[in-house]
């Protein structure tokens, strides 16, 4: 399983995190957390299942941590 994140402020990641430890106690072995744009097109189609946690700054505008990845 893959929770990735996109924050600015911080209060994504932390929603991200809680994710990744329920799913763990959930029986999921191999959670991997890490923002966005850490992340590559080949990780996502190797990831059974991927979980998607974002919020928006300013006008809504896109976190820099998903910036490069929203593209």
């Amino acid at each position: 399983m893959l929770v990735l994140f996109g924050s600015e402020t911080g209060m994504a990641e932390v929603l991200a995190e809680r994710v990744a430890r329920a799913a763990w106690r959930c029986g999921h072995t191999t959670v991997s957390l890490k923002p966005m744009n850490e992340s590559s097109l080949a990780e996502l189609q190797a990831t059974d299942l991927a979980i998607f946690v974002c919020s928006t700054t300013g006008n809504g505008e896109a976190p820099r941590n998903m910036q490069q990845f929203w593209r």
